[in-house]
């Protein structure tokens, strides 16, 4: 096997395992959400938007590594500068904003911004239908006419 196709192979799978692990990030998101209203809902909401930036960037980082020029003006001057610009890119993907100084060329590259973008999407109306996590009840009437016993 040549040098690039090791590279694709190895690529690929580490983008297998991160996927997976990015599923059941989401998985974890949308049980949250399903919850009533506790305190820690909006934390592990925060937590799971997070964790799919990150998980993100360390494909982005991969894609990098194993098929330079994948994506354009990823690279930096130290692996530090690398990783900043990964995690800089994969937070303005899923805030749909999108600066264009580090865009997608391969194919590949532009699968994953794609599959990224639309988990944001997953994020947003998943948030919208369960507003309730989020917002803490108000006591009816009823309870705060009632005497304490």
């Amino acid at each position: 096997m040549n040098d690039v196709t090791a590279n694709v192979v190895a690529l690929l799978l580490d983008c297998v395992i991160i996927l997976f692990a990015i599923s059941l990030n989401f998985r974890r998101f949308i049980d949250t959400v399903r919850k009533p209203y506790q305190r820690g809902n909006i934390h592990a909401a925060l937590g799971s938007v997070f964790a799919t930036v990150t998980m993100f960037a360390a494909i982005y980082s991969m894609l990098s590594l194993y098929m330079p020029g994948s994506i354009a003006g990823i690279s930096g001057g130290s692996p530090l500068d690398e990783c900043v610009n990964a995690v800089y890119f994969s937070a303005t993907i899923i805030a749909t904003v999108g600066f264009g100084d580090i865009h997608a060329v391969s194919s590949l590259a532009k699968v994953f911004v794609t599959v990224e973008m639309m988990s944001f999407f997953v994020f947003f109306v998943v948030i919208l239908g369960s507003s309730q996590s989020f917002i803490k009840p108000q006591p009816s009437r009823e309870q705060q006419e009632a005497p304490a016993s």
